[in-house]
């Protein structure tokens, strides 16, 4: 009976992945601090990588990291680090919704007159937003938008990316 229960296990794993499709696609992002810190940090730019396993036709799983540079004041430095899973929902067509777990690894850093100081925080992150995948050949563009819920850091990040498939 184990053998057999084993078995079936087996053959639905295998069932579900064959019609799986994985990518994988560089981005450019875009965020724009909201809330308290917005007077502390102008906006960010950065790049970002994205992985998605393709579920069915309907659901996806994803991962993302990167590292997204604050432009601040003078003598001011800030940079994140996402590395996030996430979820995406195909609705119509090529639109989805998508949310995202993970953590913003943060660097603040401090120059003025010779003295130097920084601090750096590892913060609980989640995200929530939607996109448009736009059909470019054998691969498409990626345009999402999203709330990033980072602690005190909370922006809205804009992205811009490649996604090419990977695998058969």
């Amino acid at each position: 009976m184990k053998k057999f229960v084993l078995f079936i296990a087996l053959s639905f794993c295998v069932a579900t992945t064959a019609n799986a499709q994985m990518t994988i696609g560089p981005g450019l992002e875009l965020a724009i601090p909201i809330g308290d810190w917005s007077g502390a940090a102008n906006f960010g730019i950065g790049a970002t990588g994205q992985f998605q396993y393709k579920l069915n036709d309907n659901m996806a799983v994803t991962g993302t990291t990167g590292y997204i540079h604050f432009l601040t004041e003078d003598g001011f430095s800030m940079g994140m680090i996402p590395l996030q899973g996430g979820f995406k929902y195909y609705f119509v067509g090529n639109a989805y919704g998508m949310a995202q777990l993970g953590l913003h690894f943060t660097r603040v850093g401090f120059s003025y007159g010779g003295f130097s100081d920084s601090d750096t925080s590892t913060d609980f992150s989640f995200g929530i937003g939607g996109g448009y995948e736009v059909e470019l050949g054998d691969m498409m563009l990626d345009l999402a938008g999203r709330f990033q819920f980072v602690d005190d850091g909370n922006y809205l990040g804009i992205r811009a990316g490649l996604v090419f498939p990977i695998g058969d």
